[in-house]
């Protein structure tokens, strides 16, 4: 878990999150919350991504997409890089 390491994941770079067109045209927003297991290379393993909570079933898939595609400077014990387990909200808003 994040608490127990030195330095916490940071992220060094993202994609645009997409908003699905069908609830953006509706107006729906919503929030996804995330959990994944980053690496010691900073990505996001991809069978331990995992939607914990969600406002609309139709963010999921594009909130799962994202945090794939995700950068982060690896979390970090003693200096050397350790996985780490994450919590991740995402908001989906209009503008």
């Amino acid at each position: 878990m994040e608490a127990v390491v030195d330095e916490k994941p940071a992220m060094l770079s993202a994609p645009q999150l997409v908003y699905p067109d069908l609830l953006r045209q509706a107006r729906i927003e919503g929030r996804v919350i995330v959990r994944a297991i980053i690496d010691t290379m900073g990505r996001a393993e991809a069978n331990s991504i995992k939607v914990l909570e969600s406002s609309n079933p139709g963010f999921d898939e594009n909130a799962r997409t994202y945090v794939r595609r995700v950068l982060f400077r690896p979390a970090r014990v003693h200096g050397r890089a350790v996985r780490v387990l994450v919590q991740m909200p995402l908001e989906f808003r209009s503008p």
